[in-house]
């Protein structure tokens, strides 16, 4: 019997298969996929035929592989699409395909519009590279001063390397030591960074550096690398200026004239012009030659003048040596002119390590002084006035506006219980309020013989006097001592002084008493600090009045008293 197929049958039955087949497929799709899995957790989960052993055959998966020219021709590709281009040779380098150079995977991420490529680079230096930091001043102990790089883990792999001092190379500037690396992720000097990691190194430098200019450092890792400078600069300080010198030249009508003269020799002018916040080195320094300013010579002397100094290192404060030369014959006479004035007699500049100019010392003619030797000689220039009176007044004249103020020893100008000005002190002769006691004495140092203090009130370019400076202007062989006035004590008596030869006049202020500021003696003897320090709390002052033939005399007292100053030059 022959058989004969069922067409129809066979056909609707192939037609239900296809149709459950594609439903299936469907489904299928819109789920997770696995393989070599009936449990994918994700997507798609790709898991090994054999994960672990020795099987031989392959297991991963393969990207689509494509030369250039078909990666250069796609269109509409989706974000996160991966190829590996195996011929680079064709197609050009343009467009999307502008990044593909080699062989390799290379990725579509859709900011760009162009293949990325994904890098084989174990590491690279990001923010190119940090360099140097801190502070470098030839001569002076670097500062905060480290060499930093950054380091990003680019790779899919964790990654480590050793790092050293000698991975970083200093040149241009000697001196300076690089120290062992710190970072974050370092142990034993190694350095482990997880993918997409990062990691700021510094290494430390230390040292002093021996020149100025620029320092180069070098760092190198396997094929990273990273160059930077920076400059070494020349010493630095805080300088106040102007500052002045004093030339005592006076007129006294032909008899006992004082001729001020500026040389290069016995009466060479030198001064320590004071700094602070120093740094490092500084170099020696000559100024232009300034000439005199015009009228200020005798019988019509001209010369120029500048300052030099040698070279030195900066301490944190302190003072450069400065001298005054004088060109042409060497020798100025200064002109003489009538006491209780002054002039400017030239303007210096004064500048360090190459600045155009830190400020002016001032060279002043001066008529106010005493001879601190026998015979008229060894002059010393002192302001005409007492410390904060009317300095616009005739200082050779007795009056109320040249007494001046009153201070404790070791007190600066309105400091509070230890200081009463001349309008205060003339206003009220009884307690001062506030006044501090004996007992609340300013500790040694406040003032001092051997260099003028931030407490000295005295202006830039003076002191108080010490008591040997003193010791020196009252002794009759080098100034003769005249009395002017009543000399009775009063509180309104402002008619007495003394006058020490012929070029200083010291009023006779009285003082405040030590235990509440009350005054005494106005009128009947004058009371002026030294700048140094006794026993306990005492400190050396002169002091004058007028009992028959009496003559000045000096002595100790204690700190709380307020005194008058008259200030000396330095």
């Amino acid at each position: 019997m022959q058989l004969r197929p069922n067409i129809k049958g066979f056909l609707y039955t192939m037609k239900n298969i296809t149709f459950f087949s594609l439903f299936f497929c469907v489904v299928f799709l819109r789920a997770q996929v696995g393989v070599n899995t009936t449990n994918p957790k994700a997507t798609l989960d790709i898991v090994a035929k054999d994960s672990i052993g020795t099987a031989t055959d392959v297991d991963g998966l393969v990207i689509p592989r494509v030369d250039r020219q078909r990666a250069l021709q796609m269109v509409n590709i989706p974000t996160s699409t991966l190829i590996y281009v195996n011929d680079a040779s064709t197609g050009s380098q343009s467009g999307k395909a502008q990044n593909i150079d080699a062989e390799g995977f290379y990725y579509y991420d859709g900011i760009a519009t162009e293949w990325a490529k994904l890098t084989r680079s174990s590491a690279s230096v990001q923010n190119l590279c940090n360099g140097f930091q801190g502070t470098y001043v030839h001569g002076a102990p670097v500062s905060l001063a480290v060499y930093r790089v950054t380091i990003e883990n680019n790779s899919f792999s964790p990654v480590t390397m050793n790092l050293q001092p000698s991975d970083l190379v200093l040149s241009g500037v000697s001196g300076l030591t690089v120290g062992t690396p710190t970072a974050t992720n370092l142990s034993g000097g190694m350095l482990s960074l997880a993918s997409g990691a990062q990691a700021i190194i510094d290494y430390p430098i230390s040292g002093i550096p021996t020149t100025d200019g620029i320092l180069t450092g070098t760092w190198t890792k396997i094929s990273l690398s990273c160059t930077q400078t920076q400059l070494v600069g020349k010493g630095t300080a805080t300088f106040t200026f102007p500052q002045n010198l004093f030339v005592a030249s006076v007129n006294l009508g032909g008899t006992g004239d004082v001729q001020g003269v500026v040389d290069n020799a016995a009466n060479k002018l030198t001064m320590n012009v004071p700094y602070t916040a120093g740094k490092g080195i500084y170099d020696a320094y000559q100024s232009p030659w300034i000439q005199n300013n015009s009228g200020t010579g005798q019988g019509g002397d001209t010369n120029s003048f500048r300052i030099s100094y040698p070279a030195g290192t900066f301490s944190t404060s302190g003072n450069i040596p400065v001298t005054i030369e004088v060109d042409g014959d060497g020798s100025f006479n200064a002109l003489k002119l009538a006491r209780g004035n002054s002039m400017v007699l030239a303007t210096l500049p004064f500048a360090h390590n190459g600045n155009p100019s830190d400020g002016d010392i001032i060279l002043n003619i001066v008529t106010c002084g005493a001879f601190m030797g026998p015979g008229n000689t060894n002059f010393k220039g002192f302001m005409c006035h007492n410390l904060g009176a009317d300095m616009s007044v005739d200082p050779f004249v007795p009056s109320a506006v040249i007494h001046g103020a009153k201070y404790q020893w070791g007190a600066q100008t309105n400091q509070s219980g230890r200081y009463i000005s001349q309008a205060d002190d003339q206003a009220n002769s009884g307690p001062v309020s506030g006044w501090q006691p004996s007992g609340s004495d300013l500790p040694n140092g406040t003032w001092s013989n051997t260099k003028k203090t931030v407490n000295d009130p005295c202006p830039i370019g003076f002191r108080v006097p010490t008591f040997a400076q003193w010791s020196q202007v009252v002794n009759s062989s080098n100034n003769t001592i005249t009395r002017t006035g009543t000399w009775t004590e009063s509180s309104s008596n402002y008619s007495s002084g003394i006058t020490l030869g012929k070029t200083l006049f010291l009023p006779a202020a009285g003082y405040r008493d030590p235990s509440v500021g009350s005054l005494g003696f106005r009128g009947s003897a004058g009371y002026y600090w030294s700048s140094t320090q006794g026993n306990y709390s005492y400190a050396g002052y002169m002091t004058f009045y007028n009992v028959g033939d009496a003559t000045t005399i000096n002595g100790h007292y204690g700190r709380t008293v307020g005194f008058s100053i008259r200030c000396v030059s330095e």
